[in-house]
């Protein structure tokens, strides 16, 4: 499962302008739906420059490794003798280095053992971004929730305005009454603008 999400960091392709990253079209496109674990992965692993850079460096890393798995070409020496009267004769002669051949395992060990740390890093950065991304998605739903609570709060606070306005017409209830009343409706709608700005933040 992280293979499947961490390959989405690296074939979506990526737009910059003066150093910062720009969100994809994609991104754009998923942001405008509704949110929710799967989507706030996928927007968080392809908006995110780490990932890009812990990317290039298990390419090099493999890279590496490929070419550590490799023998250097070998020398070729070619001559010829000339003797009189007799067919020309040639002497070709394939030259390996010795020392680049006993270095060979101990090259790919060594490669490899970057390759697995360049894969370790990445995989760590991987879920870190995905814990993140869930933090915030939590965070996010919190915050929606308590909007919710507040639009009832505030739809029961209007009722019992408008109720104790009848009140106070028909003689039923002081005036200061009403003021308090008012008042906490009042402090409902700027808790939920305050709410509402806060959920645009978070998404």
């Amino acid at each position: 499962d992280v293979e499947k999400r961490a390959g989405v960091a690296a074939e979506t392709p990526r737009m910059r302008r003066n150093g910062e990253l720009l969100a994809v079209p994609e991104v754009l496109a998923l942001t405008q739906g509704e949110l929710d674990e799967a989507v706030v992965a996928r927007i968080a692993l392809i908006n995110n420059p780490g990932l890009a850079a812990e990317y290039a460096t298990l390419e090099i890393a493999r890279s590496a490794l490929l070419r550590a798995a490799r023998l250097s070409n070998p020398t070729v020496e070619a001559s010829a003798r000339f003797r009189h009267g007799d067919d020309d004769a040639f002497d070709i002669k394939v030259v390996q280095d010795i020392v680049d051949l006993a270095l060979l395992p101990r090259r790919r060990d060594a490669a490899e053992q970057s390759f697995k740390a360049a894969k370790y890093r990445l995989t760590s950065r991987i879920m870190g971004v995905l814990r993140e991304a869930r933090a915030a998605l939590v965070d996010y739903e919190t915050v929606l929730v308590l909007q919710e609570k507040r639009h009832e709060l505030a739809d029961c606070r209007e009722a019992a305005v408008d109720v104790a306005r009848r009140m106070v017409e028909a003689g039923n209830m002081t005036a200061l009454e009403f003021a308090g009343i008012q008042q906490r409706y009042n402090a409902t709608q700027l808790e939920l603008a305050a709410l509402q700005v806060d959920v645009l933040g978070k998404r």
